[in-house]
């Protein structure tokens, strides 16, 4: 389950990088996605198994992607720097 008070801390950060790391290991994590803030900050995504990524970014915004996939997938989080 997300951190909430985690994934509200990023909320409204500009993203300078994004860096991916792939365990060859086979240990866990199997996958860590970080994205680095141009505060000097970053934030750590990781996975127990392999991730697959998008093709590009999608025309969707926040309304659209609470839509989207639901069900079978459940939104268990869903913060914004435009809620009040």
């Amino acid at each position: 389950m997300p951190d909430y008070d985690a994934l509200q801390e990023i909320l409204g950060k500009t993203i300078r990088g994004v860096i991916v790391k792939q365990n060859t290991m086979g240990t866990f994590p199997a996958v860590a996605i970080h994205m680095v803030f141009e505060d000097g900050t970053s934030y750590e995504i990781y996975s127990l198994y392999q991730m697959s990524f998008g093709k590009g970014l999608n025309q969707r915004g926040m309304e659209e992607v609470r839509q989207y996939l639901n069900p079978p997938m459940a939104n268990v989080l869903d913060i914004s720097v435009d809620d009040a």
